[in-house]
């Protein structure tokens, strides 16, 4: 990807899987009985099971085979203590001045098959859906474009990552979600892999998960 045509062509299609990928949601609302299906609490575990799951790693299979450019990479103690901590700091500060979501106050009222399938989206599949999407496809926009192409490709990533969790409705939850995603980010560029923030974005959700029921 030396040639400035082979660059653009990559960043777009990396932008247009994050895009397309953010435009699902409508997609699958317009589906017949899809009412039904919002009503009874299951538009969460229908859109991560049946389309954003096997979306993106339909896409990452594909992408991987083509440029080899999104390795899932391996796991070590080091490229998780120090982010580990700043998250927990980072959650900890968020915790402190931050307040609580009306989203997370609709969990106690779920069914208890509800609730599992929504604890397995949150903690098992959005970390793999979103990492393979932000830090992976979003953040590889910026390849081949320099430190100024990275750096622009991180902070972009991350508004993105910000801005479509929309069932978030307070300012200091956007902006926790900006600071996670560079923290993410920082990972995946140091460590070359995907599963390291996966790991650590998975852990997150386990302890907001938590956190959320208790206080539901």
């Amino acid at each position: 990807m030396n040639a400035p045509a082979d660059r653009l062509q990559h960043t777009l299609l990396c932008i247009t899987v994050g895009l397309a990928w953010f435009m699902l949601p409508l997609v699958v609302s317009m589906l017949p009985g899809y009412m039904s299906i919002y009503r009874a609490g299951l538009a969460t575990p229908l859109l991560y099971f049946v389309f954003w799951l096997p979306f993106a790693l339909f896409c990452w299979q594909r992408y991987q085979r083509r440029f080899g450019l999104l390795p899932a990479g391996g796991l070590s103690v080091q490229s998780l203590v120090w982010p580990g901590l700043a998250l927990l700091a980072l959650s900890l500060i968020h915790g402190l001045f931050g307040r609580q979501e009306p989203w997370s106050a609709t969990l106690s009222q779920m069914s208890a098959f509800n609730l599992a399938l929504t604890a397995i989206c949150i903690c098992l599949l959005a970390p793999v859906v979103e990492e393979v999407i932000c830090r992976g496809f979003l953040l590889n926009a910026g390849i081949g474009w320099g430190k100024t192409g990275q750096t622009v490709a991180m902070v972009g990533t991350s508004l993105f990552f910000a801005i479509g969790h929309a069932q978030y409705q307070m300012p200091t939850t956007f902006v926790w979600l900006f600071v996670f995603s560079i923290i993410l980010c920082q990972v995946r560029i140091h460590t070359g892999s995907l599963l390291a923030p996966i790991v650590l974005h998975s852990a997150t959700n386990i302890i907001g998960m938590m956190a959320a029921l208790k206080l539901s």
